[in-house]
């Protein structure tokens, strides 16, 4: 895009940004759900927070 004439912004936007956001999207739900696993496994074993409302 580049040789065309394109900014860096517009190379950016319209090229670079379109092909990394699904796998930056997917590793950010999949750090959510280790988050959230690992909080409720600490919590189970009694430390409270989210397990324990989980396991009441």
């Amino acid at each position: 895009m580049q040789a065309s004439g394109a900014s860096g912004l517009s190379t950016w936007l319209y090229a670079v940004l379109p092909q990394v956001s699904p796998r930056v999207l997917a590793f950010t739900l999949y750090r959510f759900e280790v988050n959230v696993r690992a909080t409720a496994t600490v919590g189970f074993v009694g430390a409270g927070g989210i397990g324990d409302s989980l396991y009441t």
